[in-house]
């Protein structure tokens, strides 16, 4: 056992000690890692509430007369992002209005107050001005409103036919759920204004059916076109929306470092047993291997001092990588966070028996091969092969089927899958690790035994 230890220790030792292969083994993974799982994640936004989403309106509506009243609907959208500033702004209400009583409530104020903590709006002059502002990021979203928007959508009287135009919501792709915010608002509003008018259209038809003459005295009557005005004043139609707090069941969020960092290093770990078994057949051309063999120690053992070491080569290198993402996942939240979940000897457990099957697929390949060349070709055609279905580089659950059934044929699928649980609290795992223990008692005693009985080493 003391040799095996030696032999084996030698092995590290020459390994890590070769700066070059350093590089290859552990910065290049832990920088890969890095940038794939920024480009996937939001690590730096924080998950903050939507606050004070920047908007640009545009309001080119022209209005439309109805009898005696002008009304502009456009006004009516812009205004729910823009409220007035003073009352003077604020559409003239006459003293024996009876909508008056209502507008001395507070609601008004409860409407600007929860729509200016969540929008920040800016009314620009064209539809180009507030375009440019959101593709170069002044604003979010820019909501534009055609000019006849109050043509197609407000009742003007008999054989009027409703024909609503769109409100163009023009949206930054990299902020699509403010995006998605402002779109709702808009939908809101100019459904509940659509809603009105179709309302307003049936009563004054059904007074026309039953009877028009009574029909067109009310129609003239401005009294009566200000009381159904009521249902359209925007202070009295208030949209507002109310931020709330759910509490539920804690759950982690899901960390691509996690993911991508299990992945790669996996991945890399893999050209780093199959080259540690490569180096095997390279003693043997250059005649280190035979000399060990003439030594006074069995066969046996020396083999198994060199996987042995391939074995310990493999786990420090996840260990490390495991330990500086956990670095990195910290600097980059300002605090230290482990994020390998919280039951450390899982994580343990997974980490050896993924350190014995990557080994194991490494020592197999190369103890079939006749030459080191063709042992590095073939090692590297199956790291690719289980690097790509064991989501290396982008995510399986996308590719759907028989994808995500082939995948399990990698190693690294079985091994990412177990520390993405682990990492979410989810402690079910054990498949995993019955299916890496078996998979690695396999290929890593075939391969040494395979190994051990080659009369050309």
């Amino acid at each position: 056992m003391r040799k095996i230890i030696t032999i084996a220790r030698r092995y590290i030792y020459t390994t890590f000690k070769d700066f070059n292969l350093f590089l290859i083994m552990l910065v290049t993974p832990l920088v890969l890692s890095t940038i794939i799982a920024l480009a996937f994640s939001d690590v730096f936004s924080g998950g903050a509430p939507l606050r004070n989403i920047p908007v640009a309106v545009v309001n080119l509506d022209k209005g439309v007369d109805v009898g005696d009243m002008s009304v502009n609907n456009g006004n009516i959208l812009m205004n729910v992002f823009i409220p007035p500033t003073s009352s003077e702004d604020a559409p003239p209400i006459a003293e024996d209005d009876t909508c008056a009583p209502l507008m001395f409530t507070d609601t008004t104020t409860t409407q600007q107050a929860s729509m200016s903590g969540l929008v920040s709006a800016t009314r620009l002059a064209t539809p180009d001005l507030a375009r440019t502002g959101v593709d170069n990021g002044s604003y979010a979203a820019a909501v534009i409103i055609p000019e006849n928007f109050s043509q197609s959508i407000t009742y003007t009287g008999p054989g009027f036919t409703f024909n609503p135009i769109q409100i163009e919501v023009y949206g930054d792709p990299n902020r699509s759920i403010s995006a998605g915010v402002v779109r709702s608002i808009v939908e809101s509003v100019t459904n509940s204004i659509l809603a009105g008018n179709i309302t307003f259209a049936t009563f004054y038809n059904t007074l026309i059916t039953q009877n028009w003459t009574q029909a067109l005295m009310l129609s003239a009557s401005g009294t009566f076109n200000e009381s159904l005005a009521c249902a359209f004043n925007p202070s009295i139609v208030n949209l507002q929306i109310d931020t709330q707090s759910i509490r539920g069941e804690k759950s982690t969020p899901f960390n691509p470092l996690v993911s991508f960092g299990a992945s790669i290093s996996g991945f890399f770990a893999l050209f780093t047993a199959s080259g540690g078994a490569t180096n095997i057949l390279e003693e043997r051309r250059n005649g280190t291997l035979q000399r060990m063999f003439m030594s006074p120690t069995a066969r046996t053992t020396i083999m198994l001092g060199l996987v042995i070491g391939i074995f310990f080569i493999v786990l420090l290198q996840l260990v490390f990588l495991f330990v500086a993402l956990t670095l990195i996942n910290s600097i980059l939240n300002g605090g230290f966070a482990f994020i390998w979940g919280t039951n450390v000897f899982a994580v343990a457990i997974l980490l050896l028996v993924t350190s014995l099957s990557v080994s194991g697929v490494g020592i197999l390949v190369a103890s079939l091969a006749k030459t080191a060349e063709q042992s590095n070709i073939v090692g590297s055609v199956i790291a690719m092969f289980m690097g790509v279905l064991g989501g290396a580089f982008f995510s399986i659950e996308t590719l759907g089927e028989p994808i995500g059934t082939i995948s399990r044929l990698s190693v690294i699928r079985w091994s990412t899958e177990g520390f993405t649980r682990l990492s979410q609290g989810n402690t079910d795992i054990w498949l995993n690790v019955l299916w890496l223990l078996i998979l690695g008692i396999i290929l890593f005693g075939t391969g040494t035994l395979l190994f051990n009985r080659r009369q050309d080493l």
